[in-house]
């Protein structure tokens, strides 16, 4: 089944951003996905202390994957939201969808001042 985003933004987003939004009669979901890096490293202990100095900045759920040709070290917030809204309407009331666009604003916000505190660590 093919995806159609119907609203993407890297930036804060407002009430009326959803709210105005033409909703189709499938299931739309409101979500937030934090940073999600993947980085091919010279050696296992690089990407170890790449994950190191990641997870001391937040990005618990990092980790390493390895294969016979290379070693990717996989950097991952844990700040998400997946939620229905709507079928042809919304059903969430006006109430719980600013909840949501507050929520999503502030994991929003945790998540840029994680990447910020990284790459301060990798200068």
């Amino acid at each position: 089944q093919k995806t159609e985003w119907l609203l993407a933004s890297h930036k804060k987003v407002e009430f009326d951003d959803v709210k105005k939004l033409d909703l189709p009669n499938d299931i739309v979901w409101f979500r937030f996905e934090p940073l999600i890096l993947h980085v091919a490293c010279e050696s296992v202990e690089s990407a170890c202390e790449l994950i190191k100095k990641a997870s001391s900045c937040g990005f618990k759920h990092s980790g390493i994957m390895s294969t016979e040709k290379r070693i990717m070290a996989e950097i991952r917030g844990t700040d998400f939201i997946d939620a229905p809204i709507a079928k042809g309407e919304m059903f969430v009331n006006d109430e719980g969808l600013r909840l949501l666009i507050e929520e999503a604003n502030n994991k929003l916000d945790k998540n840029l001042y994680r990447i910020n505190r990284f790459l301060e660590l990798l200068k």
